[in-house]
């Protein structure tokens, strides 16, 4: 399996289902993951560690599977908002937000914050305004756009596959994250 996504992500996944759905469906939401995770005694406690990495396929299927059993086609949304709103933020967190105090820092190093959780995408920041930024992400696998919080982002973010049809690299997609 290839490691592309930290399991912090997982986690919120797990974290939310169970707040929502209970302990049974989170069973049901590790079931026939993966082969090596499947093989593991304890999945669940594997997807909770967040220094254990999954792949995109994983974490898609994840999603899948949340957005069904919380029958929420904003599910990854809602996901992501809660793991925000409930998530305590870890040493390495606080080392990077706390030497990075300012929003011009952050974009300036987004790339390197984006790579403590995720490898599966280059981030790429286009242009800056007062109030905004343009972020282009690349990334390398196509299901976290159908399936992951990428695909349910309402408001002030808006993404937009290229509509040329170009991609960066062969089996790359690219978005705008206005």
């Amino acid at each position: 399996m290839e490691k592309e996504t930290s399991c912090i992500n997982a986690r919120a996944i797990l974290d939310y289902v169970r707040v929502h759905q209970g302990g049974d469906a989170v069973q049901h939401l590790v079931q026939d993951l993966h082969p090596e995770i499947d093989d593991l005694l304890d999945p669940e406690s594997f997807l909770r560690d967040p220094n254990n990495w999954i792949s995109c396929a994983v974490i898609a299927k994840l999603y899948g599977r949340a957005k069904i059993l919380l029958n929420d086609d904003m599910a990854a949304f809602h996901i992501a908002r809660y793991a925000i709103e409930h998530s305590s933020m870890g040493y390495t967190q606080r080392l990077i937000f706390k030497g990075l105090w300012s929003v011009d820092k952050i974009l300036q190093n987004l790339q390197q914050i984006n790579d403590q959780w995720n490898r599966n995408k280059i981030v790429d920041v286009v242009e800056t305004y007062r109030k905004g930024a343009v972020v282009r992400l690349f990334l390398a696998c196509p299901h976290e756009i159908e399936q992951g919080p990428l695909s349910e982002q309402p408001g002030r973010i808006h993404l937009f596959a290229d509509h040329m049809g170009r991609q960066a690299d062969p089996g790359h997609r690219t978005m705008l994250l206005l």
